[in-house]
């Protein structure tokens, strides 16, 4: 066990017990309608910067999530529920999204998604507009793992949750996946 890592996990229990700091309330939507999802979708294309994160399967993304700000994110289920017209619309606004300079699109290994929605979707991610958290820890901590385990330790609430997708598909919930996609 790494001494500095264990120290960081420490003082940052001892900042919650005390009062010091605080889990922040998150809005995670998972169940938007069609037209709530092309409102945040719009919403989204107009901000400086948004969290953004794809699950896979095999060669098609099951659903996206974005995060407009640190306490709400929201998913775009891509599974099929929406007609060719619909969908057609949804894909538009990612491809909007995702080939623009802004928002900048901040992620956590942000080359595979972005090399994913290209090679099987034919959607371009703007190069110069991804700032990838996994890429900068790496950087200022090149001796420490760059696990998304790790980075949740370090930099949020969340504590590790990468096992929750494994365990929703496995369980067949899908609402349980939808939330870990937004997390």
């Amino acid at each position: 066990v790494d001494r500095g890592l264990l120290l960081s996990d420490v003082a940052k229990a001892q900042r919650l017990a005390q009062g010091r700091e605080a889990v922040p309330a998150r809005l995670l939507e998972t169940d938007l309608d069609f037209d709530a999802l092309c409102e945040r979708l719009d919403e989204t294309a107009r901000l400086p910067a948004v969290g953004w994160d794809i699950e896979t399967s095999y060669n098609e993304v099951l659903c996206m999530a974005f995060a407009p700000s640190a306490q709400h994110a929201y998913v775009v289920p891509l599974d099929g529920r929406w007609s060719a017209v619909q969908r057609a619309a949804l894909d538009a606004r990612i491809a909007r999204i995702l080939g623009s300079p802004l928002p900048r699109k901040v992620t956590a290994n942000g080359n595979y998604d972005s090399s994913f929605m290209r090679e099987f979707h034919g959607v371009e991610t703007d190069p110069d507009s991804i700032d990838d958290v996994q890429v900068a820890h790496h950087i200022m901590y090149p001796d420490l793992r760059k696990s998304l385990a790790l980075l949740c330790s370090l930099y949020d609430f969340e504590g590790y949750y990468k096992a929750d997708g494994a365990t929703a598909r496995e369980i067949g919930d899908q609402q349980m996946f939808f939330r870990y996609n937004a997390r």
